[in-house]
């Protein structure tokens, strides 16, 4: 199986970058858009042990952010074909707040998830292709039903309204997306994030569930970043185009 070309939104992010050292150890080529091109080495290094060499030989890093049109089209740009890369990752989201005051995110509005969805998509209309659009967005914005613990909810209706508000415009825009054939979405919504180890799945451990026909929800109360990370290598990078098939077009929780 030939290895796939993958682009990285918010490559930084703890939930992103675990994918990202593994599909470069697998020999996928990568291109990243980073606001700070050597926090991403570093980290990759430091962090994951990834060779310098390797990095050098399969790593592409465009400098610029998620407000610059041409850094995204860029970044999504296959070389080989000048067309949008086949899988595009993106772990865009508001960083958690710098004290721990719970009430710091309240009567505040983000855009950075909505922007970085429009941008995408537009720069995959702009580029051709029908890529598979990966997107971090969260529990609690669920339009079909609850997915977040009773004991959570004021925590995620109330106190996290403002990035939740985000990262459902998000969600919209990759649904409208799907619907007039531009790319085919996977929306992962883990719950409330941890610097937990990874544990696996399996008993006990991380659980996978989807909204819709066919799935159940996994309702639960926290999972770690390197677990959503190492799912989404496992499950929508290792297996190819062929073996995410069956988690295109859903919404999948993932929780202990």
């Amino acid at each position: 199986m030939s290895k796939e070309t993958i682009a990285f939104l918010g490559a930084t992010a703890p939930s992103v970058t675990p994918t990202l050292a593994s599909s470069l150890l697998a020999g996928n080529a990568c291109r990243a858009l980073a606001r700070d091109p050597s926090k991403l080495t570093t980290s990759l290094k430091e962090t994951y042990s990834i060779p310098t060499s390797t990095i050098d030989k399969l790593l592409t890093i465009i400098p610029g952010a998620i407000d610059t049109p041409s850094a995204i089209k860029t970044v999504l740009t296959d070389p080989s074909t000048s067309k949008s890369v086949p899988l595009i990752i993106s772990g865009l989201g508001v960083p958690p707040p710098a004290s721990a005051n719970p009430l710091a995110f309240l009567g505040l509005k983000f855009t950075v998830c909505e922007e970085g969805a429009e941008k995408t998509v537009a720069a995959i209309k702009e580029l051709g292709g029908k890529p598979t659009l990966v997107v971090l967005s969260t529990t609690g914005v669920s339009r079909v039903g609850r997915d977040v613990t009773l004991a959570f909810s004021p925590l995620y209706h109330i106190l996290l309204r403002a990035p939740h508000v985000d990262k459902r415009a998000m969600e919209d825009h990759v649904e409208k997306a799907e619907r007039d054939g531009i790319l085919e979405g996977v929306v992962v919504r883990p719950s409330l994030l941890t610097d937990g180890e990874e544990l696996g799945e399996g008993p006990g451990k991380l659980r996978v569930g989807w909204e819709g026909e066919g799935g159940k929800v996994a309702i639960g109360y926290t999972v770690s970043r390197k677990d959503v990370g190492g799912w989404l290598y496992r499950s929508l990078v290792s297996k190819g185009k062929e073996g995410r098939t069956e988690w295109v077009g859903r919404r999948v929780t993932l929780t202990y």
